[in-house]
């Protein structure tokens, strides 16, 4: 069972855990586990998977499908990488903690699909004081403000 929302830049979607792991029919124990993605600029997306217990942070981005459904994601997911808790170009993590595939899950962990920088923040810095010059800095006098 899978269910995906969509949310702008910064937006969190779904509500708190009960901590509680799931029982199904069948009386088998699993894990809600929720897989979060960045595939462009200021979109996420979330995918809720109900895993069984065992299930390792490789298996939940495989069965969560967002790397098959965003072109972007899936084309850094097949570029080749020797590093360990990357998929590709991509960095996984649990609760913002880089991880390896193969790490074992627990119950309402939250596995980030992470891109890699497109530019370094100095040089995004630098890129947009040549554009803008000093008009967004604040500029104050010692002593100037008084109490």
């Amino acid at each position: 069972m899978a269910s995906a929302d969509v949310g702008a830049e910064g937006g969190a979607e779904g509500g708190a855990d009960s901590g509680e792991e799931a029982v199904d029919d069948s009386g088998a124990v699993s894990l809600t586990i929720h897989v979060v993605a960045s595939p462009a600029a200021r979109q996420t997306v979330s995918v809720t998977l109900s895993m069984p217990v065992g299930a390792t942070v490789g298996d939940a981005v495989s069965r969560s499908g967002l790397l098959a459904d965003h072109p972007l994601l899936r084309e850094l997911a097949s570029q080749p990488s020797g590093q360990t808790g990357v998929i590709g170009a991509l960095t996984v993590a649990v609760w913002g903690r880089a991880a390896a595939p193969d790490r074992l899950l627990d119950d309402g962990d939250r596995v980030e699909i992470v891109r890699g920088l497109q530019v370094d923040p100095k040089e995004a810095r630098r890129l947009r004081y040549e554009v803008q010059g000093d008009r967004g800095r604040v500029r104050r006098k010692v002593g100037s403000l008084k109490p």
